[in-house]
């Protein structure tokens, strides 16, 4: 087990996170609508966006991947920490990335 598995084991704001998108893979999946088709936690190729990568279909059966950055902190996010977020992003193949905050905190 990687160490990044085993810290979000620990992490129950982040496992609660899986299992909604998890939630929402099985709805699309069994009503035949837009949503997630595939999740993969931890996913090394795609550096700092990795906790949750998802891809989704839309109506027209497009698919566009969607990376996940998950933080169970309940302060604010650094600088350095938000512009390590950010360069990774730009040099991503990601379509689209969220951030998911436990709770509302400021962002630089």
């Amino acid at each position: 087990m990687t160490q990044k598995t085993e810290l979000l084991l620990s992490d129950d704001y982040g496992r609660l996170w899986v299992a909604v998108r998890c939630a929402e893979l099985i709805d699309a999946a069994e009503s035949g609508e837009e949503g997630p088709i595939e999740l993969r936690v931890e996913v090394q190729a795609h550096r700092l966006w990795d906790d949750l990568v998802e891809v989704r279909r839309d109506k027209a059966s497009n698919e566009t991947t969607h990376g996940w950055q998950v933080k169970r902190q309940r302060t604010g996010l650094d600088k350095e920490t938000m512009a390590a977020q950010l360069r990774a992003l730009a040099s991503s193949d990601l379509d689209m990335a969220h951030l998911a905050l436990h709770s509302l905190e400021p962002v630089p």
